[in-house]
């Protein structure tokens, strides 16, 4: 008798785990497929899934307004990517295991636009900032 609760009581777990991991699907497939995913903090991610994680081409809608367009990788923005800020920034370019990385190019909402190296989010190597008002300046940047 015993056994038979502790199976009983196992496939329940299971059961509501595996309801649980699945909630947030709101449609198709979010294991090995394409669905659309709402995650705890509110962000949701429309695109490819690979073992339950976005990867391939996707959309990814931040909780605080930004929205991400393009590669992922396990998980990650991984490859080439359009990020939108919530406050009107548009990064088009990189992305490296989630981070801004590699050749891009930021548009400021200000009319300030950079052109060039980024390294973990910051603009670092050789590249061209253009100001709003038409001055530039081609060089090495750090981060």
């Amino acid at each position: 008798m015993l056994q038979v609760i502790l199976r009983i009581s196992i496939y329940i777990s299971f059961v509501l785990v595996s309801i649980n991991l699945k909630a947030n699907c709101i449609s198709g497939n979010c294991t090995n497929g394409k669905g659309t995913y709402i995650f705890n903090d509110g962000s949701k991610y429309g695109g490819t899934f690979l073992r339950a994680k976005p990867h391939g081409q996707g959309t990814y809608f931040h909780k605080d307004g930004s929205i991400y367009i393009g590669e992922f990788r396990q998980g990650y923005k991984h490859g080439i990517g359009k990020l939108t800020f919530r406050s009107n920034d548009v990064y088009v370019g990189s992305f490296e295991n989630g981070t801004i990385s590699g050749k891009g190019k930021m548009v400021y909402s200000n009319g300030d636009i950079y052109l060039g190296d980024w390294k973990s989010g910051k603009s670092s190597g050789t590249g061209k900032y253009t100001f709003a008002d038409g001055n530039t300046y081609e060089g090495s940047f750090s981060a």
